[in-house]
């Protein structure tokens, strides 16, 4: 059971409008937003969506969207929100592996891990 995939497609290009900022987190974010990096170097990062959905999935174009990212932190978590602080959280997902940062860096995000069951 499921949606189909031109109804995914529908409803991506209706959720990358609305969809407008990434956040990372250190933790599961739960119902809430939870977790989220909280140090002046960091901040939430406008999404960047290809033009249509693929296969019903949202597609981040090939230059990603990078972070910078502080030191002695792991990154495990995404979420989507509505306003670049503040704002209303709307969904989250896990990165496939935990990325730890001893130093600062930039971690540059070039796909997620999310789905809704397609038929």
């Amino acid at each position: 059971m499921g949606i189909s995939v031109a109804l995914s497609n529908q409803m991506n290009i209706a959720a990358s409008s609305y969809a407008l900022f990434m956040s990372l987190h250190q933790g599961d974010p739960g119902a809430t937003g939870a977790n989220e990096i909280n140090v002046n170097s960091y901040d939430r990062r406008p999404c960047s969506w290809q033009a249509s959905p693929v296969s019903g999935y949202l597609k981040i174009p090939a230059a990603g969207i990078p972070f910078r990212v502080p030191g002695v932190c792991s990154i495990s978590h995404w979420s989507w929100w509505n306003q670049a602080s503040a704002g209303t959280y709307l969904g989250s997902g896990s990165f496939t592996t935990c990325e730890v940062f001893v130093n600062p860096g930039t971690l540059t995000v070039t796909s997620l891990n999310h789905t809704l069951p397609i038929i």
